[in-house]
């Protein structure tokens, strides 16, 4: 016990880790009588002191990447590799970063595509809005236009009674008192019915149903156009800027483009525009239909239907599937059980691009 004492004393181990050791020691000359290899002998546990130095001496800080020199732009095509770049790099960094071009050297055909194809479409907006512009002067002259406050007060019989209310209407743009011989036609054909019932659908039909001319401005702006936030933001602006037809021949057409630019074909929505403000303010009756007696520029299948389902309260099988939806949906709700009545009207695509020339 004493000699084991002095031997943990002076090694600072344990009497079982010195047996263990002393046992390895062993069993290791054993292996190496035997010809076998043997590891060599932990001597210990290690030595904390030392660590802890190693620990504390700083390490070698990294070397900074020096930045690679920029490279002049090289020919990939072992064809063109030989010829000088169209394109070298200014010396301020402050040219603009050259257009792609094709390997084939297209690009010059390309950009001249663009730009002529961009003319033209600037043209037609323009040819458009002078189009309108000669349609509202021309319009003005015909409708020898009286204010609202003359009318209201030569307002003495009931035939300028009933113009004070279409002027309160659709503003002071509509035709003198002379110029229309029923007056109460001219409002009957141009009021709607009562406005259904709103629908689960929501369609943006409804909200325009209790005026004729809201509703066909909103079908055809709508038309061909896929996203509602689109719809939402170009009807809203159109309506502030023209709240009535009488307002819309008081405003610069050129105003009209960028409210109405996100939807597309802007001449043709124009052009469409103006026709059906030319008719709605003009016409003794007003009808709408797909005969060309009654035909609105712009006008097809959605928008006649949308007319007379929303504005007229008539029963048909619309073509559209939204449309035959709502229609199927009224005549639940209002007890309806016969079939509806289709008109012995053609069906025509809904385009906004029309072929015949406006009437205006």
């Amino acid at each position: 016990w004493f000699k084991m004492a002095a031997t943990t004393k002076s090694t600072g181990l344990s009497s079982y880790e010195q047996k263990r050791l002393d046992n390895i020691k062993q069993n290791q000359e054993k292996l190496k009588s035997l010809g076998f290899a043997t590891a060599p002998v932990d001597e210990g546990p290690p030595d904390i002191d030392a660590l802890l130095r190693a620990e504390a001496t700083p390490s070698r800080k990294r070397a900074k990447k020096v930045a690679k020199p920029t490279l002049q732009p090289t020919r990939r095509s072992s064809r063109r590799r030989t010829e000088p770049s169209r394109f070298e790099a200014s010396p301020d960094n402050d040219a603009p970063s050259p257009p792609k071009h094709s390997r084939d050297g297209s690009d010059d055909q390309v950009s001249s595509t663009t730009v002529i194809r961009q003319l033209k479409v600037d043209q037609a907006n323009d040819e458009a809005i002078e189009r309108c512009r000669q349609a509202i002067s021309q319009l003005k002259k015909q409708l020898s236009l009286e204010t609202t406050q003359h009318v209201a007060e030569t307002a003495v019989n009931d035939h300028q009674q009933l113009r004070a209310e279409a002027v309160r209407r659709w503003g002071s743009h509509v035709p003198s008192a002379d110029k229309v011989a029923d007056w109460a036609l001219y409002l009957g054909s141009r009021t709607s019915c009562l406005p259904p019932l709103p629908s689960p659908y929501a369609l943006l039909q409804e909200r325009f149903a209790a005026d004729p001319w809201y509703l066909l401005c909103a079908c055809i702006l709508m038309s061909r156009v896929s996203s509602l936030n689109v719809k939402e933001r170009c009807l809203a602006g159109f309506f502030a800027k023209c709240p009535t037809p009488s307002a819309m021949l008081t405003t610069d057409p050129a105003e009209l483009k960028p409210l109405l630019h996100s939807l597309g074909l802007f001449p043709s929505r124009l052009d469409a525009l103006m026709d059906l403000t030319y008719k709605f303010l003009t016409l003794p009756v007003f009808k709408v239909g797909l005969d060309k007696a009654v035909k609105i520029r712009g006008v097809g299948a959605f928008g006649v239907e949308s007319y007379q389902l929303f504005c007229r309260d008539e029963r048909i099988t619309p073509t559209d599937k939204n449309l035959r939806a709502f229609a199927a949906w009224r005549a639940s709700v209002s007890g309806i059980k016969d079939e509806p009545v289709v008109k012995d009207e053609p069906v025509v695509k809904d385009e906004p691009v029309v072929k015949d020339e406006p009437v205006f």
